[in-house]
């Protein structure tokens, strides 16, 4: 009775496994659109208008745009680099005109997607995970 216990215990484990397969996510509708962003670390709301190799983000309170290239790595990854402007003045801005942005889209619903974005600088690299809304 115990090896018939044992043999169901293992067939419940190999049936959970094969059962627990990942959600893959269409990323193709978002090489292209328009979303909206509220990032909590300034407390701004931006707006994003994306072709496949370009991204433009206006700061919806101080109506200041930004310009950035897009290189897709895959359908649901790609990096972003900032063109180059000559009103960067402090620092974070050269940052972004210097080194490449990494953003990966790792789940979607018809309404947002969430997305973990990463830098790397020197010797440390920033990470955030959050939410862009579909403009519909």
């Amino acid at each position: 009775m115990k090896i018939l216990y044992t043999i169901i215990f293992f067939c419940l484990i190999i049936f959970n496994n094969f059962s627990c397969t990942r959600k893959i996510v269409d990323c193709s509708k978002f090489r292209n659109g328009k979303f909206t962003y509220y990032s909590s670390a300034n407390n701004k709301t931006y707006f994003i208008e994306r072709t496949d190799t370009i991204q433009i983000e206006t700061d919806l309170i101080a109506g200041k745009l930004s310009k950035n290239k897009i290189i897709w790595l895959n359908p649901c990854e790609y990096n972003m680099i900032a063109y180059p402007n000559n009103e960067a003045n402090d620092t974070i801005d050269k940052l972004f005109q210097t080194t490449f942005i990494n953003v990966k889209i790792i789940e979607a619903t018809a309404d947002y997607y969430i997305f973990a974005s990463s830098i790397k600088s020197t010797n440390k690299e920033l990470t955030l995970i959050d939410t862009m809304k579909i403009k519909k």
